[in-house]
Formats: C-alpha cells, sequence, structure tokens
C-alpha cells in the first residue's frame, strides 16, 4: 500500500487505461514494471509489467467511484520476492493490459 495505492487486477479480465494526453512513467523499485502516472497530478493510475510475452498490470482502486465497496483483497509484501517471483506472481494476478 506504499504511496496510499490498492491495486486491483483479475487475471480473467483486461484493463484498458485510455488518456487524452500521455501517461507518464516511473520505475517501480525492481527496475522491472512501470508505474503509470497522470501527467499532470503525478497520481499513480495503475502499474503495467511488459515483455515479449506479455502486457499485464493492475489499476490503482483507490481512483475508482465505488472503491469503498469493493469486498477484501489479497494482501501481498512484493519486497519479499525476488525479480523471478515477482514477474511470475504478477503473470497470475494481474490484468491484460492496454494503454491508448
Amino acid at each position: 500500500m506504499q504511496r496510499g495505492i490498492e491495486y486491483l487486477s483479475d487475471p480473467h479480465s483486461q484493463i484498458t487505461f485510455i488518456s487524452k494526453t500521455p501517461l507518464s512513467h516511473e520505475i517501480q523499485g525492481s527496475e522491472q514494471a512501470k508505474f503509470l502516472l497522470c501527467a499532470k497530478f503525478q497520481t499513480v493510475v495503475g502499474v503495467g509489467y511488459i515483455d515479449e510475452d506479455a502486457s499485464i498490470g493492475s489499476l490503482n482502486a483507490r481512483l475508482l467511484d465505488e472503491f469503498d465497496n469493493l469486498q477484501g483483497g489479497l494482501t501481498v509484501s512484493p519486497k519479499t520476492l525476488d525479480k523471478t517471483e515477482k514477474v511470475k506472481r504478477w503473470r497470475e494476478l494481474w490484468s491484460q493490459l492496454k494503454v491508448i
């Protein structure tokens, strides 16, 4: 929950970010994933991981109008995982990602 962010994803779904202006990017701690930020307000809207086999990600659930109605989820501590374990976990839990 660093930065007060709670992520939402479903490995059986797709998240599409559509922005009139390009999103900013910030490299995540292990330098594998990118935080996607609103260029104007620098608010993290999501996070993504892209390689030759996948484009997957998660969105910042706190930005959703119905955030308070979401049911409890899975709590993870990514700092305890090595680079390989992080990617494995992302592939299992994150949604297909499209940024337009």
